[in-house]
């Protein structure tokens, strides 16, 4: 992961990584191909009911979107001055790179409510409507009008405590990091048994990402080979297959810090097929993410074989993921780093799942 800037090597941030590519390569796959092998009647992956393959691939999105937002937090705390400038920048980026997009599917999954009513979308009340265009389904009780948007008031709510969580841990001890993971499972766990602030069961799925963060910040020896890392991503899919089946939830933490403290010592993917292929999969992913439901449902309403309903959800779902990159992610990115008057950050597709 090359972690200095070109304009100037003295100042550490985040560009591109093609570990993190196929991560998130990786994880978005889980998502979809665990829709798609549970439409046409699929239970398993292997060993690994599918139920679980799609939340590991969402959980490895928190660790990713974690781990990057460190960097975004660092390059942010360069140029701006004071604690609630940093926060007002972090936040206004945020909200232009999360929420354009995933309000133009809710208003797109709303308005077909209206019009049809078959799998994958119900009729849908305003109240619901306006839950999901705020992502705050999980506060109201409110349905999701697209399957995947559950996890986006997560990622959502924990950007409130990702900036403090920066300052908690930027230039302190392994001990004060361990502090900061400890008290993220206590907190995950209390919030699992009594159902509050339910986002916090999900913390410890986010912390690896800082952990991850603290570690590079310390110059790492990179000495696992690249393969080590898909080699870890399926062995953690079938640890969490296993564990997730006594608690879904607590039964990822494992598999999410085993992956936080992987990461750093991982060499960087020189494979140049895979690394095309996955950065243009992880380059378009937030689509993907919110697009492939209501595509699959409407390719396979269709009477025709299955190989070629695969084949139509594929190229359409890819073809709108890139159009709605083009014309509303990255304008809107665009916009988010205007209004905070610096140069544009790297892009990242976040949750997601």
């Amino acid at each position: 992961m090359e972690l200095t800037s070109t304009a100037n090597p003295e100042t550490p941030i985040i560009s591109h990584s093609k570990n993190l590519d196929f991560v998130r390569s990786f994880a978005v796959l889980l998502v979809v191909g665990r829709h798609v092998a549970g439409l046409i009647g699929y239970t398993h992956l292997g060993p690994v009911p599918l139920q679980f393959v799609g939340i590991f691939g969402v959980m490895l999105f928190f660790v990713l979107t974690a781990h990057v937002l460190m960097f975004s937090l660092e390059k942010i705390s360069k140029t701006e001055s004071g604690m609630r400038s940093i926060h007002r920048t972090f936040f206004i980026r945020r909200a232009f790179r999360i929420y354009p997009l995933s309000i133009f599917i809710v208003l797109v999954g709303f308005a077909v409510s209206k019009l049809f009513t078959f799998q994958g979308f119900a009729k849908i009340s305003y109240a619901d409507l306006a839950s999901n265009v705020f992502l705050v389904q999980n506060l109201t009780g409110a349905r999701d009008i697209v399957g995947p948007l559950w996890s986006l008031p997560i990622e959502v709510q924990m950007y409130l405590l990702l900036p403090i969580t920066y300052f908690l841990i930027a230039r302190r001890s392994a001990w004060w990091i361990a502090l900061v993971y400890g008290a993220g499972v206590v907190l995950g766990i209390a919030a699992l048994k009594t159902q509050l602030l339910g986002m916090l069961r999900y913390a410890p799925c986010f912390i690896p990402g800082i952990v991850a963060y603290w570690i590079i910040k310390r110059n790492p020896k990179r000495i696992l080979p690249f393969f080590a890392l898909p080699v870890a991503l399926i062995t953690l899919l079938i640890l969490y297959g296993k564990l997730g089946q006594f608690s879904q939830t607590l039964g990822g933490y494992p598999a999410c810090i085993i992956l936080g403290l992987m990461l750093p010592f991982v060499r960087e993917s020189s494979g140049l097929l895979v690394n095309a292929i996955c950065e243009a999969i992880a380059k378009y992913s937030y689509g993907i993410y919110l697009i492939h439901v209501p595509v699959m449902y409407a390719c396979f309403l269709l009477e025709i074989p299955l190989l070629q309903q695969i084949a139509l959800f594929i190229v359409v779902t890819w073809i709108l993921s890139v159009l709605a990159y083009r014309y509303i992610e990255s304008p809107m990115i665009a916009l988010g780093s205007r209004l905070t008057k610096t140069a544009p950050q790297v892009v990242v597709a976040p949750s997601a799942a």
